[in-house]
């Protein structure tokens, strides 16, 4: 649920400029790197939990930051959005899990990343015609 009243708006920016050194140092380590930055930043386990936001207020607030991130030459891709967004949940006490899947459309193979948590959405929408193939941490 987006923030529609001027108290969650304000809550919400608080929340990115909280986010913002984190999500991109990581997104600068992702894109000077190579995928194994982005495996090891979800490959702790999940904190104590903390409350400080819902799954969906980090998944908004990271694909924001990532954005601005690109707008400076930072990669902003599935795995790079998703490792970022899988690893501020664990660090959050959210027990996300990054998923790899793979499809064939006719001669081609493309992959595509995504995260889950309990109680969220089992697959965003973008990844439902994707055979999960791995999910990380498992």
């Amino acid at each position: 649920m987006k923030p529609d009243n001027p108290a969650d708006m304000v809550r919400e920016l608080a929340g990115m400029l909280r986010l913002a050194p984190r999500v991109f140092e990581m997104q600068r380590s992702i894109s000077l790197g190579t995928g194994r930055e982005a495996i090891g930043m979800v490959s702790r386990p999940a904190a104590a939990a903390r409350g400080d936001w819902t799954p969906e207020e980090i998944e908004r607030m990271v694909n924001r930051l990532v954005r601005l991130g690109a707008a400076a030459g930072l990669l902003n891709t599935c795995l790079t959005r998703s490792a970022i967004r899988c690893a501020i949940m664990r660090e959050n006490g959210i027990d996300a899990r990054l998923v790899f899947g793979l499809r064939r459309p006719g001669e081609t193979l493309s992959g595509h990343c995504w995260v889950t948590w309990p109680g969220g959405p089992d697959t965003s929408p973008s990844a439902a015609s994707f055979a999960v193939i791995e999910s990380y941490p498992s």
